[in-house]
């Protein structure tokens, strides 16, 4: 009878990992909470110059600030062609409210700071409309 067992061995070493032996360790199932709950893609159609599909829009928001929705969820450009919807963010810093429009697809953002959102997004949405908004590129650069 042996004493000494090569399998052991080597599975305690961790060079190797054969069952029944001392040191098995069977591979570990990673649990992926994300494929429980992977978003499907939606089945609905987007024509150009429509909303896109927001499951909710504020009837004041299409009168008021037409344009900046329509950055914000138009998926499809005039000639048929998909874009990749824009970003609204909103911060404030010294008592200031500062309006940042990203176009992701075209890589561009344009600001805007005001004392109060509704003047902030009146401004944006007046520059939009007016193709006064100066549109600033993207820096190509590493990220943290």
């Amino acid at each position: 009878m042996l004493d000494w067992c090569p399998h052991c061995y080597t599975n305690g070493r961790g060079r190797t990992n054969v069952r029944g032996h001392f040191g098995y360790a069977p591979k570990p199932t990673r649990y992926k909470p994300w494929e429980d709950w992977i978003m499907k893609r939606p089945d609905a159609k987007v024509a150009g110059g429509k909303l896109g599909s927001l499951p909710a829009v504020d009837e004041q928001w299409v009168k008021r600030y037409p344009t900046i929705l329509a950055y914000l969820c138009d998926e499809t450009y005039d000639d048929g062609g998909v874009r990749e919807v824009s970003a609204l963010s909103i911060s404030i810093r010294e008592g200031d409210f500062l309006l940042a429009l990203n176009d992701k697809d075209l890589k561009q953002s344009v600001y805007t700071q005001a004392h109060s959102l509704t003047e902030g997004l009146k401004l944006m949405e007046e520059a939009l409309k007016d193709g006064k908004a100066q549109w600033r590129p993207w820096k190509a650069g590493k990220r943290k």
